[in-house]
């Protein structure tokens, strides 16, 4: 397998970062994940209304993700937060370099912004009573959360020379 052409190998500190990003959102997909499973029988959220909460989560974990993408192309540089960066701007001149890349290293361009955003947004809707409004918000929150930290994982499924 070639070596990453583009862009210099991660330095120890981009290491503990993105380690710490995507552990980060791994918690806040576990902690969602508890509040599904312990709520479900005092939420009443009947099976219509889960299933468009996950869509809504679904569209919304899209969207997000586009938002990010957008964000990291337009307003960040490479200088604050390195190689991060320098993956998502490489992987529109050289697509099949992303599957050079780890899980890790991919994961935490997602699950950086998603901890932090959807974390603090799981956190608050955690403080009220539960219902099936804040029930069905959670489900948002996990399913954001979950795509934020896997997404660019199935992305890579496309750049595949044989189509899995």
């Amino acid at each position: 397998m070639p070596t990453i052409p583009f862009f210099k190998h991660a330095t120890l500190r981009e290491i503990i970062i993105t380690r710490l990003c995507c552990a980060a959102d791994a918690v806040v997909v576990l902690c969602c994940a508890i509040y599904l499973v312990g709520c479900y029988h005092a939420a009443g959220l009947r099976w219509p209304w889960l299933i468009v909460a996950l869509l809504i989560g679904y569209f919304l974990a899209d969207f997000f993700s586009g938002l990010v993408h957008w964000a990291v192309d337009t307003w960040l540089d490479e200088g604050g937060l390195g190689r991060g960066i320098a993956m998502t701007r490489e992987h529109h001149t050289h697509p099949s370099h992303v599957l050079l890349y780890e899980f890790l290293d991919q994961a935490s361009l997602g699950a950086a912004p998603s901890a932090v955003v959807v974390g603090i947004s799981a956190a608050i809707t955690a403080l009220f009573p539960v219902s099936a409004l804040t029930y069905a918000l959670m489900i948002v929150w996990f399913v954001i959360a979950t795509c934020m930290l896997f997404g660019m994982s199935f992305h890579n499924l496309a750049h595949w020379r044989g189509r899995p």
